[in-house]
């Protein structure tokens, strides 16, 4: 992953953040979070592919994400709603 794929990445959130409407905000960052896995991979000579919402039947749930290189999964991602300001530390 380099600099402009990550300046790719967030060009598309702020413009996707940007449209009118209501949406759900957890679902806008699917597309652009699997786009970015994708090119990542290219750049390192990997195929990946993504699946939203799969089902863990074994554990009662549905990442986000599914990520698959080389036609075998490697790893889930569970995305949650963009925080705006200042995190806050208790």
């Amino acid at each position: 992953m380099d600099i402009v794929d990550l300046e790719v990445f967030a060009d598309a959130l702020k413009a996707k953040f940007a449209l009118p409407g209501a949406a759900s905000p957890e679902d806008q960052l699917k597309p652009e979070d699997a786009a970015l896995l994708v090119a990542t991979g290219a750049k390192y000579g990997l195929t990946v592919e993504t699946r939203t919402e799969t089902h863990l039947l074994e554990h009662k749930v549905r990442p986000d994400i599914a990520i698959f290189a080389g036609g075998l999964i490697c790893g889930y991602i569970e995305l949650q709603l963009p925080v705006s300001g200042p995190m806050h530390r208790n």
